[in-house]
């Protein structure tokens, strides 16, 4: 199934508004927020064009970033195209949370937005360009018709040693919801849940990596270097002070590429 492309920008242009200011959540106690999630496309337009149409905005000073209440979404250009989409990788989907699911449902099929099948009346899984799979779910209570809600991992392994190690990392708390385990970090949760079958990690798939926002990176990357942690990319910063000031790679034990940054938005 493809994203109907053309539908989407005829769709936008009855009613695309002005670039968003900053919409990252305030940073936890560790002085990190959620920042982004780092998409794979040959057809970029097409990547942001579809994630627009969801509710995301531009960003004022970055146009790059696809903004929603919690995350930013940024695509790049692959060119030979991706090894595949998010199903079969280490996280096998991202997920928003809609105010009413009805209605946003009823406008992106008038997009041409294509669904998996066995949508319910309040969530479903969208198909996304790429492969990309986004689980919406409704919420009533929410202030905002669209907001990020969670980065779902499926891994061969046992989900408490996986949500350990992010919990270690990035200053959190875990729950168990069953056999699914969680994380709530500012602007959205990680969820955990065991893949019965291998996965593969992210880096040169649709969904290349996953990034958090914060204060401090260069302190923040030596504490974690002097627990052990193996840096792809150490600490370093970048010259453009309206993009990201700093940036450092690291992959989980699973294979999921994790990019940290410092000033995301470029507020600072």
């Amino acid at each position: 199934m493809r994203t109907n492309v053309f539908a989407i920008l005829s769709f936008l242009l009855m009613g695309l508004s002005a670039p968003a200011t900053a919409q990252l959540a305030p940073v936890n106690a560790s002085g990190l927020t959620m920042g982004h999630l780092h998409l794979a496309a040959k057809d970029v337009a097409g990547m942001n064009t579809f994630f627009i149409s969801l509710g995301g905005k531009p960003h004022a000073l970055r146009p790059d970033l696809i903004l929603f209440p919690g995350v930013a979404v940024v695509a790049r250009e692959a060119k030979d195209g991706t090894s595949g989409g998010s199903d079969g990788s280490s996280v096998n989907h991202i997920g928003f949370t809609v105010k009413n699911f009805k209605e946003a449902k009823s406008k992106w099929d008038a997009a041409g937005v294509q669904w998996e099948k066995g949508a319910k009346a309040d969530r479903g899984f969208l198909v996304g360009p790429e492969g990309i799979r986004v689980e919406i779910t409704e919420d009533k209570s929410q202030a905002t018709p669209i907001k990020f809600d969670h980065i779902h991992f499926a891994i061969p392994a046992r989900t408490e040693e996986a949500a350990k190690w992010y919990a270690q990392t990035f200053g959190a708390a875990v729950t168990k919801k069953g056999d699914t385990a969680v994380i709530d970090l500012p602007g959205g949760k990680l969820v955990f849940s065991k893949s019965s079958a291998p996965v593969a990690g992210t880096k040169g798939r649709s969904l290349d990596h996953i990034g958090f926002d914060l204060n401090n990176l260069e302190g923040y990357t030596a504490t974690l270097a002097a627990r052990g942690i193996k840096f792809d990319t150490p600490y370093r910063k970048l010259p453009n002070p309206v993009t990201t000031s700093a940036v450092a790679f690291v992959t989980d034990p699973w294979g999921t590429y994790v990019e940290l940054t410092q000033d995301l938005e470029g507020k600072k």
